[in-house]
């Protein structure tokens, strides 16, 4: 991440991905008159397997966008009310992007409805119980484009604070911390307006048909002025979904695992669970919790910044949070009560290139039905923007 035009940006940009569809048949849009405040234009009216929708959105001159906006798209499938939510950066009234569909899509009509709402990804914040006075708190933003932001924020005289104009894809892992001290004894929350419920300056909705291209399945054409898109609270996602989970199973790190790791990280491992037993959470330092549980591991201090990090066979240790690997001048600044999982990889072990020879370290942090109420909140998952390259499945 770089700061830039007075936006925090994370390497966003198109990306390769390779999907496959049959798509046929596109009717005209239901509202894109000349006086909406935005205009759609979709690439074509035909598409065959391994085609991209691409669509572009331009704003009128009549709306004042000095400031970024957010741009929603809501695809509906017309048959079941199933919905897929993407949203894009919207910035100085332009957005072109490309969506490619994977083979999993139902032949069948589906509504393409596009929202515009005139904020920004931003992000408002307070750090509770605390006993003294806290002016700045240190936060680190964890893409899983593998871009690190590492930044201060301001606390106001109620320990309130905002980050605002932050760009990232995907979702983002963020860690609180004071800023100098090692213990993240912090208790804090946060709010993003950004997932909140909001009256959209404008919807075009455009009609696609996915099509098989068999003489045995007929799609019937759908009919417009029958469909009306609402904005409701349940097609909003959240991302910080609190569930508690008042009892444990002995395969429930099993099922953790299975839901949450990805490629090479499902390889053999170590595995220090943080689900079944309370042994993890009452570790004071995931550092020395990590000493005493793997032999060969080694606690190092920088001397030019003073922060630590490991090192295995005197090489420094890879370290992944959720499957993002953490930049070398960043310590392990999360609460071990918030973690999941641990996956210790020995040195030999490959997750990543050149990560064999020294070993890895991968942390899972509790998410959704996993995540328990803690006496310590300083770390957070975040949502962000859907790549200008992404696909629908």
């Amino acid at each position: 991440m770089q700061k830039g035009n007075s936006y925090q940006i994370s390497c966003f940009k198109k990306t390769t991905l390779f999907i496959i569809i049959s798509l046929f048949y596109f009717s005209h849009f239901v509202n894109a008159q000349d006086a909406n405040p935005i205009k759609v234009k979709m690439s074509e009216n035909i598409f065959q397997k391994g085609d991209t929708i691409n669509f572009e959105i331009n704003s009128s001159d009549s709306l004042d966008l000095r400031s970024a906006s957010t741009l929603h798209l809501w695809i509906e499938e017309i048959k079941t009310g199933r919905k897929w939510h993407y949203r894009y950066p919207f910035i100085n009234g332009f957005l072109s992007a490309d969506l490619k569909v994977d083979s999993i899509i139902e032949a069948g009509n589906y509504a393409f409805n596009f929202s515009l709402q005139k904020s920004f990804f931003s992000l408002r914040g307070e750090v509770l119980e605390t006993e003294k006075k806290i002016n700045f708190l240190t936060y680190a933003i964890l893409s899983k484009t593998n871009q690190t932001l590492i930044n201060l924020v301001q606390l106001n005289s109620k320990n309130a604070f905002n980050i605002s104009n932050t760009l990232f894809q995907d979702s983002a892992f963020i860690v609180f911390s004071k800023p100098k001290h090692n213990n993240n004894d912090l208790k804090i929350k946060i709010e993003t307006p950004l997932d909140s419920a909001f009256n959209p300056k404008d919807i075009v909705t455009a009609f696609v048909t996915i099509d098989i291209k068999t003489d045995s399945i007929k799609i019937p054409s759908v009919k417009i002025n029958d469909y009306a898109f609402t904005l409701k609270n349940d097609v909003y996602k959240t991302i910080l979904p609190e569930v508690v989970v008042n009892s444990k199973s002995n395969r429930e790190i099993e099922k953790f695992e299975q839901e949450n790791v990805s490629g090479l990280f499902a390889g053999d491992a170590i595995v220090l669970d943080g689900l079944g037993s309370d042994e993890m959470s009452r570790a004071g330092d995931i550092y020395n919790y990590l000493l005493s549980k793997v032999g060969g591991l080694k606690i190092q201090t920088d001397n030019e910044n003073g922060e630590r990090f490991l090192t295995w066979r005197s090489k420094p240790t890879d370290i992944y949070i959720d499957e993002v690997r953490l930049d070398k001048t960043m310590e392990i600044n999360v609460n071990p009560a918030d973690i999941a999982m641990i996956k210790i990889f020995r040195p030999g072990e490959s997750v990543s290139t050149g990560s064999g020879e020294k070993g890895a370290i991968a942390i899972y942090m509790k998410t959704g039905q996993y995540k328990k109420p803690s006496s310590m909140t300083n770390s957070f998952y975040i949502l962000g923007y859907t790549g200008l390259d992404s696909f629908w499945k």
